[in-house]
């Protein structure tokens, strides 16, 4: 394989790293018995409010923890500077048994996701994590993506192609493709539009043994974590869908023709569409090739559906909308655990 760098975090964007490098993880609980790494059970958001301390909104990551740590405050506090992205640390405990989580934001879309994320998982330990007196296994990072979508019919709603797509359900990401000029340039070079630079990409990508969906970059969801979540779904009675997604790299294509969105439903069964998840299974592939196995998945809550509407117009959609965020938070919280009790059931 051509030789590609090994992953490493380039400046302090985070408060991860701004603890880990000055020290003073060691005043930190949980970091300070994990020489200052971060829980290997991820939950990355692009809304900064999911990854925040209680508020008065219900999407909150926070609302589902027994107890938690709020990295960025702490490294205001201990360093001045709390970094760019808020993180939590901290417990799931509902199950009667409790899991070290993280919640980690890493901005809206490929291109910020890129910078924070990396730096997320070269501070994450694979083989487990130290809480109080025991050791918790862990075979890889598990990386789920949670946050919002925009469902995809392939016509107005009674003459979609079923299941129909609404408002307040999730959907559960099998893969996710689309284009990614962050790839690209990351795997290819600067100039990553010049006819030697995309020969240059087109043999990287396979030498990872990424695929593609037609003419767009692809990835897969890991299986395992992909029967969790839909496990999970079920258990609390969400309505939940699996199938495609599609990441874009800019909110604004949708102001392009919306046929072009049902078609991706029509043939490639795209069910949702977002702006992460292609990014996250491209950094997941190269961890894993340099020795740092992750493992990722998606579960998003549908905001909006196509034809009919991007985003919710009235307050009754808005509910609709947050409970389907609140519940695709408990998702993936729920999936976490039960990947992490069967990785320690020996």
């Amino acid at each position: 394989m051509t030789k590609l760098r090994a992953p490493k975090y380039m400046g302090q964007h985070t408060a991860a790293s701004i603890l880990y490098e000055s020290g003073e993880w060691r005043k930190v609980p949980l970091l300070e018995a994990n020489e200052g790494k971060l829980p290997p059970n991820l939950i990355v958001v692009g809304d900064r409010r999911r990854a925040d301390t209680p508020t008065e909104s219900i999407t909150s990551a926070a609302n589902h923890l027994s107890t938690y740590v709020d990295l960025s405050a702490e490294a205001q506090r201990l360093c001045g500077n709390k970094g760019r992205v808020n993180i939590l640390v901290g417990f799931y405990k509902d199950h009667g048994s409790d899991i070290p989580v993280t919640i980690f934001e890493t901005q809206m879309a490929m291109g910020a996701q890129d910078i924070t994320l990396q730096e997320a998982l070269c501070l994450c330990d694979p083989r487990g994590y130290n809480v109080a007196d025991k050791r918790l296994s862990a075979n890889e990072i598990t990386v789920i993506r949670v946050g919002s979508c925009g469902g995809i019919n392939s016509d107005s709603t009674d003459k979609a192609i079923p299941p129909v797509i609404m408002i307040g359900d999730l959907v559960i990401g099998e893969s996710s493709f689309g284009h990614s000029g962050v790839i690209r340039q990351r795997l290819s070079g600067l100039d990553y539009d010049h006819p030697k630079a995309r020969g240059l990409f087109e043999r990287r990508w396979n030498e990872m043994k990424l695929k593609k969906q037609g003419n767009f970059l692809c990835v897969d969801s890991d299986l395992v974590v992909v029967a969790a979540l839909l496990a999970s779904a079920r258990a609390l009675g969400h309505r939940a869908h699996l199938g495609n997604n599609f990441s874009k790299e800019t909110l604004y294509c949708e102001e392009s023709d919306v046929a072009d969105f049902l078609a991706l439903r029509q043939i490639y069964k795209a069910m949702s569409t977002e702006m992460e998840h292609l990014g996250i299974g491209f950094l997941a592939r190269y961890f894993t090739l340099h020795g740092v196995p992750v493992r990722h998945g998606l579960i998003s809550a549908v905001v909006g559906a196509l034809p009919e509407q991007s985003f919710p117009r009235n307050e009754a959609e808005r509910q609709q909308a947050a409970g389907a965020e609140s519940a695709a938070m408990k998702t993936a919280l729920d999936a976490l655990w039960l990947l992490s009790i069967a990785a320690n059931s020996d």
